[in-house]
């Protein structure tokens, strides 16, 4: 989950970046197409309204992302949404009620796309107070609630969601003349809940949550020596009473605070180092595996390097990143660190070497993902930037959105979701009364793909038919891949995959096989930007053993008969007359048969067992009989032996499935 450092709130969601060792292999990741990234072209989301600002986003899918931004009303400035699908964005749709000014929008979401947003409005002309809606799921907005419990003036909110969707709202609070940090909690369909975390000296805050359900809420202090304090949340248990997780001697400001899959937090903040008034860094705390305390306090940014506007993400196992601004003599820059996993060591503070250096609001945002996709959003001299990796072994990418872009008053954001798509949003401001909200979508999923052929029994011949569906509802279809593993009728493994089908642009192909093997089938597909699906669940047919290969006398040998399996089958009357195939291996067996109205009967065994007896009498030919169906491969010999006398007993082949 990411966090940033500002003075009003931005997204805070669910992002899981995968853990283990650097390289790809080590990660379990699928084989990434090195930097090939489906970024689509920028869309307008709204123009011409002098008014924009605030804006905030959420990436939900492949192509599923939920936007809102704050844009003038009459009478009012609300909170304005639109929902992307399938990488197409609906409809603007208010969210906030009419009339009421409305500040500081916030969007965040959870694995399983629960969707809330928060803001401050303003109430009597004067105070402004914490409100909050959720996306329902037929794509409309819930009514707005209230998210505070006291009288009082709020601004610093930060907002995040966990796995069943219960959202925790933290923010500072103006009580009394007192500066107070609150919690609010909403778990879907009830009430909120809330409570004062500190009662006096409350500055920014910062609150995080994962997806089991647990919390931590990070917060500074106003006093003589400034410090950070935390509250952890479990379910059923609630918040907890604060620590100070800053130094007792020295001041510390502006936390952020990420959260991994154990519950282990990890809080950052500017830290001031020794008596210069002007060194603050980035120092870094994390709670101990016991969860009893914080422990390993330590500077990660590069000395001489005034920082500000922290940002920070992690994922379940704890590997993190960090950005944040740097300053030095009116020199500005963007760095970051990463760490490999929870209580790990940080690598070096590396900088991001900026465009623009005289440039003071870079405002650099972190979002990374389970899938390997990593950002780093900021805007420099009105050029947004968006550096990128689809995989963590890379180096960084940069994307250049162009100029006009302004990150005053929070106005762009980008976020990654636990798939590895991102969204990104901004306020595009080229001109004088030329104003939009532009949006762009990263799409990292490839497409689906099922196989809808072969069928379980191939008995025409030895031409295997396979057909598959792809779909891609953002990018698009552009291949199809087949893989297939075998194994012959007297073997008890598969072997290696091979290709069956390279780059197909169709949805159907042929495969010949050899009679008595099982095939098995996966399928993938690629889409126009690269991205490779996942395989498809396997599909698996049997070319039966031919009934030529069978052993016994006194059975009649035809060949070139046509519409029996490779135009064969082997015929007797005589009761007693045996065809039998010796090691056997096999999961499934069946017997393709011949029937006929003078059809008799035989008996199928395995070894000493007893299968099936199987009636010819009837119509049809290439019928398949089931004989057995076993939870682990068995092995043995095959006899078919004839039970009646002078009716007539037709066999095509033995099917020896694994």
């Amino acid at each position: 989950m990411s966090t940033s450092q500002f003075s009003g709130p931005r997204r805070r969601t669910a992002a899981l970046l995968a853990a283990g060792a650097v390289a790809a292999g080590a990660l379990g990741l699928p084989p990434a197409p090195g930097q090939a990234a489906g970024w689509d072209d920028s869309f307008t989301l709204a123009a011409d309204n002098s008014g924009f600002r605030n804006v905030s986003v959420v990436s939900t899918g492949a192509g599923d992302a939920v936007a809102l931004w704050i844009d003038g009303d009459t009478g009012a400035d609300r909170v304005r949404a639109r929902v992307a699908v399938d990488g197409t964005w609906g409809p603007a749709t208010w969210v906030s009620p009419q009339g009421v000014d409305t500040e500081y929008v916030e969007v965040v979401a959870n694995d399983d796309g629960d969707v809330a947003a928060t803001w401050v409005a303003q109430y009597d002309g004067v105070n402004w107070k914490p409100r909050g809606a959720r996306l329902e799921d037929d794509g409309t907005w819930s009514p707005a609630i209230d998210l505070w419990h006291t009288a009082a003036t709020y601004d610093s909110v930060s907002s995040a969601i966990d796995g069943d969707g219960t959202l925790h709202v933290a923010f500072r609070a103006a009580v009394a003349g007192k500066e107070t940090v609150q919690v609010r909690t909403w778990e879907p369909g009830l009430a909120t809940t809330g409570k004062a975390i500190a009662t006096e000296f409350g500055a920014s805050v910062s609150v995080d949550a994962n997806e089991a359900g647990q919390a931590v809420l990070a917060y500074g202090t106003d006093e003589s020596i400034d410090g950070v304090y935390a509250a952890e949340f479990t379910p059923g248990g609630g918040w907890n009473e604060p620590e100070q997780v800053s130094f007792l001697t020295a001041s510390a400001r502006d936390p952020q605070v990420v959260i991994d899959g154990a519950g282990r937090s990890t809080i950052f903040f500017n830290g001031k180092v020794g008596d210069d008034s002007s060194d603050w860094r980035v120092h870094a705390t994390t709670e101990n595996q016991a969860g009893t305390g914080w422990t390993g306090l330590g500077v990660i940014s590069a000395p001489g390097k005034t920082t500000s506007f922290l940002s920070a993400d992690t994922d379940a196992t704890g590997r993190t990143l960090v950005a944040w601004q740097t300053n030095v003599d009116g020199f500005y820059d963007a760095a970051y660190a990463a760490r490999p996993s929870t209580g790990g060591a940080w690598g070096p503070a590396t900088s991001l070497n900026v465009p623009d250096h005289s440039w003071i609001y870079l405002y650099p945002e972190v979002s990374v993902s389970d899938s390997g996709t990593q950002l780093i959003d900021y805007v420099s001299g009105g050029t947004r930037i968006t550096k990128y990796r689809t995989h963590p072994a890379l180096s960084f990418s940069t994307l250049n959105h162009g100029a006009g872009y302004d990150e005053v008053s929070y106005r762009i954001e980008a976020d990654v979701d636990n798939a590895g798509n991102a969204a990104l949003i901004g306020y595009w401001d080229p001109a004088v009364g030329f104003d939009e909200i532009r949006a762009r979508l990263l799409d990292r999923a490839g497409p689906t793909t099922t196989l809808t052929a072969p069928l379980p029994n191939t008995t025409k011949g030895t031409a295997i038919r396979l057909a598959w569906t792809a779909a891609d509802e953002v990018s698009g279809v552009k291949t199809t891949d087949v893989s297939v593993k075998s194994a012959a009728w007297n073997q008890a493994g598969f072997g290696q995959s091979t290709n069956a089908v390279d780059d197909s642009v169709v949805d159907h192909a042929k495969y010949t096989g050899t009679p008595g093997s099982t095939y098995c089938f996966i399928a993938r597909s690629v889409d126009n930007v690269n991205n490779l699906g996942a395989g498809s669940p396997e599909r698996c047919t049997t070319l039966p053993v031919d009934d030529a290969s069978l052993v016994g006398p006194v059975w009649t040998r035809v060949s070139d008969v046509t519409g029996h399996y490779l135009t064969t089958l082997s015929t007797t009357k005589t009761k007693g007359a045996r065809l039998v195939l010796n090691g056997v291996k096999a999961k499934r067996l069946g017997l393709v048969i011949h029937r006929s109205a003078n059809g008799g009967k035989a008996v199928v065994k395995l070894g000493t067992e007893v299968l099936r007896t199987v009636n010819f009498k009837g119509t049809g030919k290439r019928r398949v009989v089931k004989l057995a169906t076993f939870d682990e491969i068995r092995s043995g010999k095959v006899v078919i032996r004839v039970v009646t006398e002078g009716k007539r007993v037709a066999v095509d082949g033995l099917i020896v499935a694994k």
